[in-house]
C-alpha cells in the first residue's frame, strides 16, 4: 500500500525498542501511521514483535562470517541489500518455511527477534545465534477508512 515502511527494513536506524517508540510516538511517526488514509486504510498503532537477531549454522563474530551464506529474508528489496552488502546469498521465502529451510540446509541462517526463534525453536537446527539488534519487526494494526469512521 506504501512504500514508506521500508524505513523499519533498514538497518541499525535504532539503538533499541525506545528509539523506535520515541519515533512512532513522534509527530513524524503519527505522520507515517496514518499515510494510507487516501488509500482507504487508517493507522490504528504500531506493535512491537522486537529487536533482529541473526541464526546461522555457524558462528557469525564478523559481517564477513556471513559471506556466502544463504540467509532467509522477508520479501524486502531492502532486507536482501542488506544481506548483499554483507556477501550472503539473501532467499525470500515465507515465515512458514524458515524451520523446514534450516532443517534440510536450503537456507544457512536466518533474522528474526528472540520470541520467533524461541517461538519456531529455530535452535534446534541451528547452531548459533548472534545478538545483533539490527532492525525491528513490528506490525502495524490497521482497519479500513470507512470501518473507522463507522464507530462511536
Amino acid at each position: 500500500f506504501t512504500k514508506k515502511y521500508r524505513l523499519f527494513d533498514l538497518p541499525f536506524l535504532f539503538d533499541d525498542v525506545a528509539a523506535v517508540d520515541r519515533f512512532q510516538n513522534s509527530e513524524a511517526g503519527e505522520k507515517l501511521k496514518n499515510s494510507m488514509k487516501r488509500r482507504g486504510l487508517q493507522g490504528i498503532a504500531f506493535w512491537h514483535n522486537g529487536m533482529k537477531q541473526m541464526s546461522a549454522n555457524k558462528p557469525l563474530m564478523v559481517p564477513s562470517d556471513a559471506k556466502g551464506l544463504k540467509f532467509r529474508v522477508q520479501a524486502s528489496d531492502v532486507l536482501v541489500a542488506q544481506f548483499e552488502q554483507l556477501g550472503a546469498n539473501p532467499q525470500k521465502m515465507s515465515f512458514k518455511e524458515v524451520y523446514g529451510g534450516l532443517q534440510t540446509k536450503v537456507i544457512d541462517g536466518q533474522e528474526n527477534t528472540w520470541s520467533n526463534i524461541y517461538g519456531k525453536k529455530f535452535f534446534e537446527v541451528q547452531d548459533g545465534i548472534t545478538e545483533t539488534n539490527h532492525g525491528i519487526l513490528d506490525y502495524l494494526v490497521v482497519t479500513s477508512n470507512d470501518f473507522w469512521q463507522k464507530l462511536p
